[in-house]
C-alpha cells in the first residue's frame, strides 16, 4: 500500500508535456536551428549576433564620435563657458564654487566628475537663459553689479550664498516681461 496516499485512493499518472513539433523531414534537423535560436532571441530578448569585425570598428568609431560630440555639448566645456560669455576663470570659479585648479584641469581635457558636471551644466543653463534677456557681452559686468533685487547684493555674491534660485526668479519674471 505504499503507493496509496492518505484517502487511500492510488494516485493518479500526470500527462507528460507535449514534444515540441517536429521540422519538417525534408528541411532536415539542420534548417529547425535558425528557427529555434530566432524564437530564443525573440523570447528571451538575447543579444543580437555579433557583428562581423568591420562592421564592429565602423560602429565604434561611430560611437566615439558621438561621445565626443556630447562631451562638447554638455556645457561642461570650460574654455568655451568662458569665451562665450566674456568670463574670465575666476568669474566662473564664482560661479560654480570651484577652484581655479579643477577648471584648469578640465579645460585641459581631464573629465569633471558627474556632480560637477551637473553644476556645470546648471550655470551654462543659467547664462544661455541670461542671454536672452541681457546681452551676453554685458554678463560680466551684470555678474559684478549691485543689484536692488538683491538687497544690494551682486549677482554673484547672491550665488556665493547659495542663492541662485533668487536670480532664476529674476530670469523668469524679466522674461515674462513682468520685472519684479
Amino acid at each position: 500500500m505504499k503507493n496509496e496516499n492518505k484517502t487511500g485512493a492510488r494516485p493518479t499518472k500526470r500527462a507528460r508535456p507535449a514534444a515540441p513539433p517536429a521540422a519538417p523531414a525534408s528541411a532536415g534537423p539542420a534548417a529547425s536551428v535558425p528557427d529555434r535560436g530566432l524564437a530564443l532571441h525573440e523570447a528571451f530578448a538575447l543579444p543580437a549576433p555579433p557583428r562581423p569585425p568591420a562592421a564592429r570598428r565602423a560602429g565604434e568609431a561611430e560611437l566615439a564620435e558621438a561621445l565626443v560630440r556630447a562631451i562638447e555639448e554638455d556645457g561642461t566645456d570650460i574654455n568655451g563657458l568662458c569665451q562665450s560669455y566674456g568670463l574670465k576663470r575666476e568669474e566662473l570659479g564664482r560661479l560654480t564654487g570651484f577652484s581655479l585648479r579643477a577648471l584648469a584641469e578640465w579645460s585641459s581635457g581631464k573629465l569633471p566628475s558627474a556632480p560637477a558636471k551637473r553644476r556645470l551644466q546648471e550655470v551654462r543653463r543659467l547664462l544661455d537663459a541670461l542671454a536672452r534677456i541681457v546681452r551676453p557681452g554685458r554678463i560680466p559686468h551684470w555678474l559684478h553689479q549691485p543689484n536692488p533685487a538683491f538687497d544690494r547684493l551682486t549677482p554673484l555674491q547672491v550665488i556665493e550664498l547659495g542663492e541662485i534660485d533668487r536670480l532664476w526668479a529674476m530670469v523668469h519674471e524679466l522674461a515674462a516681461g513682468q520685472p519684479g
